[in-house]
């Protein structure tokens, strides 16, 4: 690896100060024999601390002289600090331009000034259009560009009493989205694979419609690729989401498992995916004809799951090769107190309601074939009574419409409405499974603090409204509420 660095140094006057050579172990050839390139660091006060400095011409024709001397067309690493005034903007100029001819990867320069010294203004298009630097570290700076910035394999930025307005920090944004979302990367590794059966693709990335040719591209690969399992995770700004719409996508005999999050669907024409056993959208909207289309287009599907899509009121899964739905959650723009979604699914055998399900009801129709069934969601409502009475109305309906599975299990977010039931004199049914080992949890933190408090000698009494409130932040955090606070008995230390 060939870089060079270089620092500029002072003679402090009526100071003796040691000078300490510095070099690096990674070396290579600059030109000729391999050899280090050496500088003086002086520790020294601000340079306006001194009306003379006679060196600092000397270091920058030296940094120039070292420059010139280089024969090297690729540098990994530049990197000059230096105190900077008016008469040396020439010199700096010249360092920008090594750095971008010699293709420098990693760069970095720092200017110190003078008390009330101008700051060098970088405005070099050929510093701010560059694919080569991947690392910049940038101090005593101002930035003016004159056109875009575009540094497409940079990965690193740090600048430090840099003279910036909001302008350019949107344009140097702006010049590293492409590969700060990571488009360039995954283009370039697509481009370089050769395989013609990829069992697996995944991409995830920060979605603008500026990009929507890249995600064409993906998808075109996975198809051409026979992937099976496509891991597709496109996150969206300003509601400008990715469009499903390619034929190749919608009609594909190779795809096993589908993961679609953020992602619209508009196929132009049939689906047909007949080997498609596990699908899971999130995020996405959905209504009864595409959802009907997905299911009649996906002969072996057997586990799907809806991660907080929207736009639909009835979810009819008729076809008997599902068996395992998830319903993770129900989120629309607008919470709509009654919205009302309906399940029916006469084949399905396991059951999953978690997440949080901002939405009136949600109802369950021909369950008839479950075997297993899990509660584990939060119902959201306009104000804390509409919530409680709503919770225990949902988990009430839930649990006698799921009377006849062999496992009900409810989770500790249902826990509070299972706990109201509970005290109204609700009967449960048989197969509900206990949930008294979350309660234990609570109790046994509350063990431990006391156990700390003890061991220290503290007053149990003094203490015991705090470890009131620790419990029951605790239980709410479980998504559970403690109706009364009974410490745990603990033994105190007693003096000897």
């Amino acid at each position: 690896m060939v870089f060079l660095s270089m620092k500029s140094y002072l003679d402090c006057p009526g100071q003796n100060t040691q000078s300490e050579q510095v070099f690096s172990p990674k070396v290579g050839n600059i030109f000729g024999p391999p050899f280090f390139v050496d500088y003086l660091f002086r520790k020294y006060p601000p340079l306006h601390h001194f009306s003379k400095a006679k060196p600092l011409p000397d270091f920058y024709m030296w940094v120039d002289k070292t420059l010139a001397q280089c024969q090297s067309k690729n540098l990994s690493k530049f990197s000059v600090s230096a105190n900077y005034d008016s008469r040396f903007e020439s010199y700096v100029n010249n360092w920008i331009r090594f750095a971008t001819k010699c293709k420098v990867q990693h760069l970095h320069l720092n200017l110190s000034y003078k008390k009330d010294e101008n700051q060098f203004v970088l405005e070099d298009d050929s510093f701010f259009i560059n694919s080569h630097f991947t690392r910049l570290h940038l101090g005593g700076f101002i930035f003016s560009p004159t056109g875009p910035v575009a540094w497409n394999n940079l990965t690193y930025l740090s600048i430090s009493n840099g003279n910036l307005d909001e302008h350019v920090i949107a344009n140097i944004l702006s010049g590293m989205l492409v590969n700060y979302y990571g488009y360039l990367p995954v283009d370039k590794t697509v481009t370089q694979c050769q395989s013609k059966n990829l069992y697996r693709f995944q991409a995830r990335a920060t979605y603008e419609s500026r990009f929507e040719s890249q995600v064409n591209n993906w998808i075109h690969f996975a198809t051409k690729s026979k992937v099976q399992e496509l891991d597709l995770d496109l996150r969206y700004m300003n509601d400008d989401q990715f469009v499903l719409e390619d034929e190749s996508f919608f009609i594909n005999s190779h795809f096993t498992h589908l993961n679609l999050e953020c992602c619209l669907f508009n196929p132009t024409g049939p689906i047909s995916w007949n080997n498609l056993t596990h699908l899971t959208i999130s995020h996405g909207e959905l209504d009864h004809d595409l959802i009907a289309k997905i299911l009649s287009g996906s002969p072996l599907l057997d586990t799907l799951r809806l991660d907080y899509c929207y736009g639909f009121s009835r979810l009819d899964i008729t076809s008997k090769s599902v068996k395992n739905l998830v319903f993770f959650g129900y989120d629309d723009d607008e919470y709509d107190p009654d919205h009302t979604i309906e399940i029916n699914a006469p084949y399905i055998l396991s059951l999953r309601i978690i997440g949080g399900l901002s939405l009136g009801k949600l109802l369950l129709r021909d369950v008839s074939s479950l075997v297993k069934a899990e509660l584990e969601y939060t119902k959201y409502g306009y104000d804390e009574m509409t919530r409680s009475e709503e919770r225990e109305e949902m988990l009430e309906m839930f649990i006698l419409y799921l009377h006849h599975v062999k496992e009900l299990k409810i989770g500790k977010s249902c826990y509070t409405a299972f706990s109201r039931l509970e005290a109204k004199g609700f009967n449960f049914p048989s197969n509900l499974k206990s949930i008294a080992a979350t309660l234990e949890q609570v109790q046994t933190t509350q063990r431990v603090i006391l156990s700390q408090l003890a061991a220290l000698r503290y007053d149990h009494q003094r203490y015991q409204p705090l470890l009131e409130r620790l419990a029951q932040e605790d239980a709410r955090a479980a998504g559970m509420e403690l109706a009364a606070y009974a410490p745990p008995q603990v033994m105190m230390p007693v003096d000897d």
